[in-house]
């Protein structure tokens, strides 16, 4: 016991650290591969009885699926999740319906094309071996629908098995014109292989339900040559030249070619009787039995009944007994066993409930069918009016951006536009005023320079006059060189406009200067001497020192400081 319990796990673990190795592996590979690697490890994870070793690899490709925000990874630890709820006897068939659509519309609102092809595949393999045909064929629908959009390389589904599932569905449901449509679309009968062979076996069987019997027996004769040429040593062959010899034999049968069908059903029950194919033995039996009594040989048919019956009980197929016993009806007074007739009656009532009760079946399938293509196809509605209304919402969204944007560029150019306007204006203020400083500069020179004249007049009078007379024209002169009021205001208007906010800055600064004190900021801004400006304001040199002494003392300024950098 303990050794097996070793050897179990030693098994898991060979299984599971080779599978979360290759979690890395999928990442690094391009996106439109990794859906292979992940169908790949769920097919590895198939070998794990044990839940527990599936569920720690499942939660580990989901915690790097989350850690690295890939929805392909997330959707599918979530899908085999579903599986393994499944093997575990954990599946609630509702319950995880309704959860893998949820993860299905995630795929479909990305127009993930590969994910949902493997997704519905794979969920469709769950629902029919949990015996709900509708609905997996319903998924099996899908996936067939999505099989021309996606490359056969980027997934691992048996596009060969798919439509064959979907085509011998449609057969055993009647739906005979369905089931052609996909067998003659399908990849299977463009190959030489096994599914190449039994896409025209099938075929072949549709074409006898149609009463095509021309074309049922070209299709048995495309199998046949398939078979010929393929290793016939192959288990999945052992058998087969037993079926096509047997369905050549119902050709010739249902045309009621009693005596030339009688060999064909020989052959095919020697055949397949050696690779132990009970179904086909049971109805090649029955089948050659009614040409032996349609040809009056009723004692061959007797021959054959053990061999039937014991066929069938290899099989579960009520239509089987049912055939079966009423062959055995007709055929009892030849085997002198009247007494067992009623028995024979009451097997063929049970048996006839019991295919009633398969075809009622078959038919609430065909209803689940429909209802379940039905709900898959307002689901696909309701997805598509969703895309058009997250479309409509998009184009919206673009189309007020837009919007936003010509506004936005609009104001950026109006407002540019003010900004060019504004900079002109500006510039055409500025150049005015710096015309017009310009002006006031020259003019206040002008005054600087007449002031100036007038003092060189003034000493050169002095210096050549010493009359009582000429010191009287000294005396005029000089007083007209000082500043009168009038002139002071012309004088500080001008030097306002040459000098703008010099004067008011001067008194905001120092508000303890006097007015002497202030024109003799303004006249040594002009750079004048102190006996150019005690000329200009009539007074003495030593009264200009004074001025500028009581200046430097207000202020509280050592000699060094200059007055020009006060202001």
């Amino acid at each position: 016991m303990y050794l097996s319990r070793f050897f179990y796990t030693f098994l898991c673990l060979l299984l599971y650290l080779p599978i979360r190795g290759q979690f890395d592996t999928i990442f690094k590979t391009p996106d439109e591969f990794q859906i292979r690697l992940l169908d790949s490890i769920a097919f590895k994870l198939g070998y794990l009885n044990k839940a527990d070793s599936a569920v720690a690899i499942i939660d580990k490709l989901k915690t790097i699926a989350e850690d690295r925000k890939d929805y392909r990874f997330q959707i599918y630890a979530e899908l085999l999740r579903i599986r393994f709820s499944y093997h575990t006897d954990n599946f609630e068939n509702q319950k995880e319906s309704i959860r893998f659509n949820q993860l299905l519309n995630i795929a479909k609102e990305r127009e993930d094309t590969v994910m949902i092809l493997t997704m519905t595949n794979r969920f469709g393999d769950i629902l029919r071996d949990f015996s709900k045909y509708a609905m997996a064929i319903s998924y099996y629908l899908v996936a067939y629908k999505f099989i021309p959009l996606v490359d056969h390389r980027l997934h691992n589904i048996n596009i060969a098995l798919l439509e064959m599932q979907l085509a011998a569905f449609y057969y055993h449901l009647g739906e005979y014109g369905k089931s052609l449509e996909i067998l003659s679309n399908s990849k299977a009968s463009k190959t030489i292989d096994y599914n190449g062979m039994g896409c025209y076996d099938l075929w072949s069987q549709i074409c006898l339900k149609l009463k095509d019997y021309g074309c049922s027996k070209k299709m048995i004769e495309k199998a046949h040559s398939i078979y010929l040429v393929s290793d016939t040593t192959s288990w999945f062959f052992n058998g087969w030249a037993g079926i096509f010899r047997g369905n050549l034999g119902k050709i010739e049968y249902y045309q009621q070619k009693y005596a030339q069908s009688i060999p064909l059903f020989l052959e095919g029950i020697e055949m397949t009787s050696s690779a132990l194919m009970y179904d086909n033995m049971a109805i090649f039996g029955l089948l050659l039995a009614q040409c032996y009594i349609h040809t009056h040989q009723e004692a061959k048919a007797v021959l054959l009944l053990p061999m039937i019956k014991e066929s069938i009980y290899h099989k579960d197929d009520p239509q089987l007994y049912v055939d079966y016993f009423k062959l055995a009806l007709v055929l009892s007074p030849h085997i002198q066993q009247a007494p067992t007739n009623l028995k024979f009656l009451d097997s063929i009532d049970h048996y006839t409930f019991k295919l009633m009760e398969r075809k009622n079946k078959d038919l609430k399938i065909k209803e689940e069918l429909a209802m379940e293509i039905s709900a898959q196809e307002h689901f696909q509605s309701q997805l598509q009016q969703k895309v058009k209304q997250q479309l409509l919402l998009r184009n919206v969204i673009i189309c007020l951006i837009v919007f936003l944007c010509f506004i936005v560029i609009l104001l950026i150019y109006r407002k540019q536009k003010q900004l060019i306007q504004q900079r002109a204006l500006t510039n055409e203020i500025s150049e005015k005023a710096s015309a017009e400083v310009a002006t006031a500069q020259e003019e206040l020179n002008r005054f600087k320079e007449f002031l100036l004249e007038k003092n060189r007049e003034i000493g050169q009078l002095k210096a050549s006059l010493n009359s009582k007379e000429s010191t009287q024209q000294v005396e005029d002169l000089r007083m007209s060189v000082i500043l009168t009021d009038e002139d002071w205001h012309k004088f500080k208007n001008l030097f306002n406009r040459v000098y703008p906010n010099y004067l008011d800055t001067l008194k905001q600064k120092y508000p303890q200067l006097s007015q002497s004190e202030i024109r003799y900021f303004l006249l040594h801004k002009l750079e004048l001497s102190n006996k150019e400006m005690a000329s200009i304001l009539g007074v003495g040199t030593g009264a200009m020192r004074t001025i500028k002494s009581r200046i430097y003392k207000k202020l509280s300024l050592s000699e060094e400081v200059g007055l020009d950098q006060l202001i």
